[in-house]
């Protein structure tokens, strides 16, 4: 009965992905999860590759992967062969690409974590043992300027200060801060380059964790703004650059909202989302601030019923709120808002589906775009990254075993036929007690429409032509969740599919 039972399951986690167009899953690790992480574009102008770290299932734990797009992830090189992973699970940006090669935080086994250099055909190396012994220097955050490579490392002396290391020169790193004298951390994260000048979070020594700039011209370093006097702090939070300005989320007397610096004046509150001292912006360290047709979106709280939802930002206005045609659809809470085809995409909640993949742009709205754990489970995409046309994320399949690489491509969706010269529409979507079926053509033609669930049951067929343009289908009995409907025309030919989502 056991072996029955998975058998099923994978069966129907096949079918969801067959049933995916333009989905492509990636299991490396075919008894557990292979948990990919700090999904990495390396090498864009050669056509690209995804860099990121997996744990095959093996006994040699996470280590460094290259994928491209086509075959199966391979490995690069067992850095910790001693039945030890080559990349803490928990770091915070231990990855950047400076001059077609990837620095990465590894951890040999022996020199514990500390900056390795990968250009893609030999072996990556050791790029500096900052702290001599196991014990490392757990470097992160890296960003780059003027190619220059920054980032935060420590040790038992200084704590998490900024350093800086300069590939051409190969001079050894160079330590730059010691905001908060001793052996505690004064530099929390949040690294970002605007304006040229390295701008992150610190403490300096009372708690008040608040927004600091370095100046490589100069070599100064300086509290930008004291957004939250005293001891609290504001700590910011998801600095971004869009549109030649920087975004972030602070706390001040009024709760955590979205804050806007443009490289000359003090920084400015833009939003208050929830009237009064209540947070309207989560605390959140996914990406959920983005950029799409000069505008800017985000995620925050409605106050009518105290969900998270997609708003917008006019910079031009200076208007903000619910983005359009987004409330209607049931997605809550996006995060690692991501522009890709023209649209943002993202994961988000929904009551009947859990966390999966969304899309939205303000002509169709928010729509889901799969469902691979079905019913109310979540496959709870994360890491969204965009290579060419294709968008790359981790995610649970539950029909599969783990968590796991996936790879989707827009331009793969639809199903094109030249000879079908007409118009399906299918609505609303989602649906909750009946679907409508229009449909116009420009010639005399009746198609067969078939529903089918995520197991392939089919669950309603009908006809729809030009002696019946338009048909309402009950769906009240249908199970909460993502179905799929097939147009074929009388002599079997598929014209179109498409999704729907029953509330």
């Amino acid at each position: 009965m056991r072996v029955s039972f998975i058998l099923v399951f994978l069966a129907i986690g096949n079918f969801v992905l067959a049933q995916t167009p333009g989905l492509k899953k990636f299991d490396l690790n075919k008894v557990g999860s292979s948990y990919p992480m700090y999904l990495t574009p390396f090498n864009a102008a050669n056509g690209g590759k995804l860099c990121f770290f997996a744990d095959e299932g093996i006994g040699d734990g996470f280590e460094l992967y290259t994928c491209d797009g086509a075959n199966q992830p391979v490995l690069v090189l067992d850095l910790n062969p001693l039945a030890g992973s080559a990349v803490e699970q928990y770091s915070n940006r231990p990855t950047i690409v400076l001059n077609n090669k990837l620095y990465f935080t590894g951890n040999s086994g022996t020199t514990g974590p500390e900056i390795y250099v990968f250009n893609g055909a030999t072996m990556p190396t050791l790029v500096q043992d900052i702290v001599t012994g196991s014990e490392g220097s757990d470097p992160d955050e890296y960003v780059a300027l003027n190619g220059v490579l920054y980032f935060r490392a420590r040790n038992s002396n200084i704590g998490y200060e900024l350093w800086s290391y300069d590939p051409v020169a190969a001079t050894p790193a160079n330590q730059l801060t010691d905001i908060n004298p001793g052996p505690d951390s004064s530099v929390n994260g949040n690294l970002t380059v605007f304006n040229n000048k390295i701008y992150f979070t610190a403490d300096s020594g009372i708690g008040n964790n608040e927004l600091f700039e370095f100046d490589p011209v100069f070599g100064n370093t300086s509290l930008l703004a004291d957004i939250k006097a005293g001891p609290a702090g504001s700590w910011p939070q998801n600095l971004t650059v869009l549109n030649g300005k920087m975004y972030f989320s602070a706390a001040d007397t009024a709760g955590r909202e979205l804050w806007v610096y443009n490289g000359t004046n003090n920084p400015t509150r833009i939003t208050d989302a929830v009237k009064g001292f209540r947070d309207g912006i989560p605390s959140r360290s996914e990406t959920i601030i983005a950029s799409m047709n000069g505008k800017i979106y985000f995620n925050a709280k409605d106050s009518n019923d105290n969900n998270y939802y997609l708003f917008t930002y006019d910079e031009t206005t200076g208007n903000y709120g619910l983005a359009p045609k987004i409330k209607t659809t049931g997605s809550q809470d996006p995060l690692w808002i991501t522009p890709y085809g023209g649209k943002l995409y993202f994961s988000a909640y929904n009551q009947a589906t859990g966390y999966e993949l969304w899309s939205y742009d303000t002509t169709e709205g928010a729509k889901q775009v799969m469902d691979l754990c079905t019913g109310t489970n979540s496959s709870d995409p994360k890491e969204l990254t965009v290579i060419g046309n294709d968008l790359y994320f981790r995610a649970q399949e539950c029909g599969g075993v783990g968590t796991e690489l996936f790879k989707f491509n827009y331009t793969e969706v639809s199903v094109k036929n030249v000879t079908f010269a007409g118009d399906l529409k299918v609505f609303p979507n989602p649906a909750s007690e009946y679907v409508n079926l229009s449909l116009k053509g420009k010639k005399q033609e009746t198609l067969h429409i078939i529903f089918t669930d995520q197991a392939g049951k089919t669950v309603n067929e009908c006809n729809i032509g030009s002696d019946m343009p338009a048909i309402t289908i009950n769906t009240k009995s249908w199970v909460p969740g993502m179905y799929y409907y097939t147009a074929y025309n009388k002599d079997g030919v598929r014209y179109m599919v498409g999704k729907i989502v029953k509330d």
